[in-house]
């Protein structure tokens, strides 16, 4: 399930400058794989994942995306479109090249992932 928000991305101490509104996140619940037996349904382990996110940055002259490569790890707080649904994640990382659009309202867009959304 995604929700689409607003992220306030946290790294050093310094916030990220995204573009309200633009951010995707998935919260990392817990699945479950059913297992099964030559007799039918065993029962189900628990398949941890984690969450993601997926945010837009304003494309200034001083934000330089190199300064979030991994190992470096930024904290996030998000709230859905609505302003109800708040989360933090403590703990995510950059995993894939930032993605620089063109023309005039130019951004970056940054996919993180990480520790579980937990609910604030």
């Amino acid at each position: 399930m995604a929700l689409f928000g607003t992220a306030v991305v946290t790294c050093d101490g310094q916030e990220l400058p995204t573009i309200e509104g633009t951010a995707t996140l998935t919260l990392g619940l817990k699945t479950g794989k059913a297992r099964k037996s030559p007799r039918g349904f065993l029962g189900a382990s628990s398949i941890v994942n984690l969450s993601t996110l997926k945010v837009d940055v304003n494309a200034t002259d001083d934000f330089d995306p190199e300064a979030f490569e991994a190992p470096k790890e930024v904290s996030c707080r998000f709230t859905d479109i609505d302003g109800v649904k708040k989360y933090v994640i403590a703990k995510m990382v950059m995993t894939a090249d930032p993605e620089l659009s063109d023309g005039e309202d130019s951004k970056w867009t940054i996919n993180f992932e990480g520790s579980k959304a937990e609910k604030v």
